[in-house]
C-alpha cells in the first residue's frame, strides 16, 4: 500500500514538472535560490531545476 502512495506522489510530481516545463517556454535557466533583497544568487538548468521542484 505504501508503494502504491509513493508512485501515485512520484507520478503526480513528475506531471507538474512536465506541465511547467510545458508552460515556461523555451527560456534559459531558472532561479533557484534569492537573497533577502530579492535577487537571484543562483540559477540552475530548466532540467534539473524542475527535478529538484518541491
Amino acid at each position: 500500500m505504501l508503494f502504491a502512495i509513493a508512485t501515485v506522489f512520484v507520478a503526480i510530481m513528475v506531471g507538474i514538472a512536465t506541465v511547467a516545463h510545458w508552460r515556461i517556454g523555451d527560456g534559459g535557466d531558472l532561479p533557484m535560490q534569492w537573497t533577502p533583497g530579492k535577487h537571484v544568487m543562483w540559477s540552475a538548468p530548466r532540467r534539473i531545476a524542475l527535478a529538484s521542484y518541491r
